[in-house]
C-alpha cells in the first residue's frame, strides 16, 4: 500500500506508540530492577539499586498501575487508528474496477482506491459531485500508471467532486494527445504525492493540469508535460485558485506563456521548486492574474522573457519571505520580466543571467517597488545587470531601506548624472547596500544607467555556469527522530521525577 497515504496518520501512530512505551519502559526497568534485587548473585548494582529505589511506598505503587492501565488504552486506540486507516481501501486492477468502484462511492464519504497495476483508460476518469476519492498504488514504490486515452483528459473532477492523488503516475502514452487532469470550476484537487507527467496538449492549455477549480500542491511532481499554447505544467484560469506547498513543478515547456505555470487566477507559492522549465514569456511562471511568492525557488528555468517569472499587464506580483528567484536565464529579465505592478518585501533574487537586459529584473512598465530583500550576484550582458528600467521611466522604481544589492554586472558602469539627482533621492532611500565599489544605485550594475560618465576600467561580464538547485524536502522520518529525542527527554525527566518522589515516600 502506498506509504503517502498513510503519511496522513503516521505523526499521530508515532505519538501515540511513543506515549505507550514511556510507561511501560518505566515499567520494565523497574521490573528489572526487581530482578535484580531478588537474584543472589551478589551484583553490587542491585544493591545500591535496592537501596535508593524502594517500592514500599504505597503511593508509587498505584502510579505505576495507574501508568499500566494509560498505556494498554494507548495501545487500544492505537490499533483502532490504524484500522481506521485501512477500512475503506478498494484495489482494483482493470478499468472497469475501477469505474464501479468510483460510481459505488456514497456521497460525502471519502473512499481510497488502490492500485494493483497499471491502468489503461478508454475515456476520462470522471470525480462527480458529492463524491471524495482518494488514489494510491498499491505495493509500488514507484507508482502504478493511471494512463488517459487519446485526445482526453485522464481525469475530470467536477463541480463538487474531490480528487486526492497519493502514489499514482497520471500520463497518456507516448505521442498520444491529452492533458492529465481537468479541474472544473467547484472541484478540488490534492496532490500529495506521485507524478503527473507525459501528457500533452495541442492548441489548448495545461498540459499537465487545468484548474478552473481549487488546486492544492502539498507534494509529489508535475513533469514532463507540454503545451502548444499556455501553462505546460499547469495552466490556472480566471476563477482557479492554485496553491503550491511542497513537491516539484519541472521539466514542462509550452509554445506561448508559462512554462511551469499560466496563471490568469490566484496563485501562491508557500514552498516546492519551480524549475527547468521552458517558454518564450515566464520560463517558470507567467503571471496575468495574481501571484505570490512567499517561499519555496523557481530556479533553472528559461524563456525569452523572463526566465522565472514573466508578469503581464494585467498582473500583481509581489515577492514575499523566504522566496527565491535564482539562476533563471532569458534574453530580457534572466529573474523577472514585469509590465505590472511588482512589490518585493523580501526574498532574493540571485545568480540569474540576462543575454540582453536586466539580469535580475527587466522592469517595461508598471511599478516596481523594493521594500526589503536581495538582489545579488545577477548579469546582464547588456546593461542593468540587477535591474533594468528604461531612463524615462525611473520615477516608477522606488527603493526602500533594508535592501540589499550584491556583486551584479552588466556591459559597464557609470556614475550618475546630475540631472537625475533629484529623481533619485526622491526614488531611491538611504542607508542602501550597492554593489561594491559603488555609493550609489545608478550605476547600471545594479539599476540600469548610462547616461552618466562611464567608469573606466569597468569589463563585459562572463556568464556564469548555471547550477540550479534540486528539490529537498523534509523527510518525515527526520521529524520522527526529533520527536523520539523529545519523548527520550520527557522519559528521563519522568523517571527523575519518580525517582525523587520515591525517596521522598
Amino acid at each position: 500500500m502506498s506509504t503517502h497515504f498513510y503519511g496522513k496518520v503516521t505523526y499521530l501512530k508515532v505519538i501515540l506508540v511513543a506515549i505507550t512505551l514511556l510507561p511501560l519502559l518505566c515499567s520494565l526497568s523497574i521490573a528489572i530492577r526487581d530482578a535484580c534485587t531478588r537474584c543472589r548473585c551478589g551484583l553490587s548494582i542491585a544493591m545500591i539499586v535496592q537501596r535508593r529505589f524502594s517500592l514500599r511506598s504505597v503511593c508509587c505503587k498505584r502510579l505505576l498501575s495507574v501508568l499500566l492501565i494509560f498505556s494498554l488504552f494507548v495501545c487500544v486506540l492505537s490499533v483502532g487508528v490504524m484500522a481506521s486507516s485501512l477500512e475503506n481501501v478498494v484495489h482494483v486492477a482493470t478499468e472497469a474496477e475501477l469505474w464501479a468502484t468510483v460510481n459505488s462511492a456514497q456521497s460525502g464519504v471519502s473512499m481510497v482506491i488502490a492500485l494493483d497495476g497499471d491502468i489503461s483508460l478508454s475515456e476520462p476518469l470522471v470525480i462527480s459531485a458529492l463524491k471524495h476519492i482518494t488514489l494510491i498504488s498499491n505495493d509500488n514504490d514507484a507508482g502504478f500508471r493511471l494512463v488517459g486515452a487519446s485526445d482526453a483528459a485522464t481525469i475530470v473532477v467536477k463541480a463538487g467532486g474531490v480528487l486526492d492523488l497519493d502514489g499514482i503516475i497520471v500520463s497518456h502514452t507516448q505521442n498520444a494527445y491529452g492533458r492529465g487532469i481537468e479541474i472544473n470550476s467547484g472541484g478540488t484537487l490534492t496532490l500529495v504525492a506521485g507524478k503527473i507527467s507525459g501528457n500533452t496538449v495541442n492548441w489548448a492549455g495545461g498540459g499537465g493540469v487545468l484548474n478552473d477549480g481549487s488546486f492544492i500542491m502539498s507534494g509529489g511532481e508535475i513533469s514532463g508535460n507540454t503545451a502548444s499554447w499556455v501553462g505546460g505544467g499547469v495552466y490556472n484560469s480566471y476563477n482557479g485558485r492554485f496553491s503550491l506547498l511542497g513537491g516539484e513543478i519541472s521539466c514542462n515547456n509550452a509554445s506561448l506563456e508559462g512554462g511551469g505555470v499560466c496563471n490568469y487566477g490566484g496563485f501562491s507559492m508557500f514552498g516546492g521548486v519551480v524549475s527547468r522549465n521552458i517558454c518564450h514569456d515566464g520560463g517558470g511562471v507567467y503571471n496575468n492574474g495574481n501571484f505570490s511568492l512567499l517561499g519555496g525557488e523557481i530556479s533553472g528555468n528559461m524563456a525569452t522573457k523572463g526566465g522565472a517569472v514573466c508578469n503581464y499587464f494585467n498582473g500583481y506580483f509581489e515577492l514575499l519571505d523566504s522566496g527565491m528567484i535564482t539562476n533563471n536565464t532569458a534574453d530580457i529579465g534572466g529573474g523577472v520580466c514585469t509590465d505590472c505592478p511588482f512589490s518585493m518585501f523580501g526574498g532574493v533574487i540571485s545568480g540569474n543571467v540576462a543575454g540582453n537586459q536586466g539580469g535580475g529584473v527587466y522592469v517595461g512598465a508598471g511599478l516596481f517597488e523594493l521594500f526589503s530583500g536581495r538582489i545579488s550576484n545577477n548579469t546582464a550582458s547588456n546593461s542593468g545587470g540587477g535591474i533594468w528600467i528604461a531612463v524615462e521611466n525611473l520615477g516608477n522604481l522606488f527603493v526602500h531601506g533594508n535592501t540589499i544589492f550584491s556583486n551584479n554586472r552588466a556591459s559597464m558602469a557609470y556614475d550618475r548624472s546630475s540631472v537625475h539627482d533629484e529623481i533619485y533621492h526622491m526614488c531611491v532611500g538611504a542607508d542602501i547596500v550597492w554593489t561594491e565599489p559603488f555609493m550609489q544605485g545608478y550605476n547600471n550594475y545594479d539599476i540600469s544607467y548610462i547616461s552618466g560618465t562611464q567608469v573606466p576600467d569597468t569589463q563585459p561580464p562572463s556568464s556564469p555556469t548555471l547550477s540550479p538547485r534540486s528539490s529537498s524536502s523534509l523527510s518525515i522520518y527526520f521529524s520522527v527522530i526529533i520527536f523520539l529525542i523529545l519523548v527520550g527527554i520527557a522519559l528521563i525527566i519522568l523517571l527523575l521525577i519518580l525517582k525523587r518522589y520515591i525517596i521522598k515516600n
